[in-house]
């Protein structure tokens, strides 16, 4: 990144990548801390970031903590990447979303017998 031509601005964290200026980013700590899974269920959130109004292939969000980068590559959710990924994230949707009601049904009733039904 051009030092000359850095800009900041307000991404917002979503339910389907990180949305600025009309596109959506992906990166290795949003997936891994499930980032995109948490704003799908509470809503979205605004974080910082660094980038080149030149190249908008890549932003940086910018940790307030330490001042460290973390690079953002673009993903295009309409492109065939972009829809195998929201495929995956409603099929681990469905599969929690199964898991906790069959959890539930296993749950200890009032008169201490469990309500197994699988």
């Amino acid at each position: 990144m051009n030092n000359e031509a850095i800009s900041l601005g307000l991404a917002n964290v979503t339910g389907s990548g990180i949305f600025f200026k009309g596109l959506y980013y992906s990166t290795a700590e949003a997936i891994k801390g499930r980032w995109f899974e948490h704003a799908g269920w509470i809503g979205g959130w605004p974080v910082i970031v660094a980038y080149d109004p030149k190249n908008m292939n890549s932003i940086f969000i910018v940790n307030e903590k330490n001042h460290s980068l973390t690079k953002c590559n673009s993903i295009n959710p309409h492109s065939e990447y972009g829809e195998k990924l929201e495929k995956y994230f409603k099929s681990i949707q469905m599969l929690k979303m199964k898991h906790f009601a069959r959890r539930k049904r296993k749950m200890p009733n009032s008169r201490g017998r469990h309500n197994d039904l699988t």
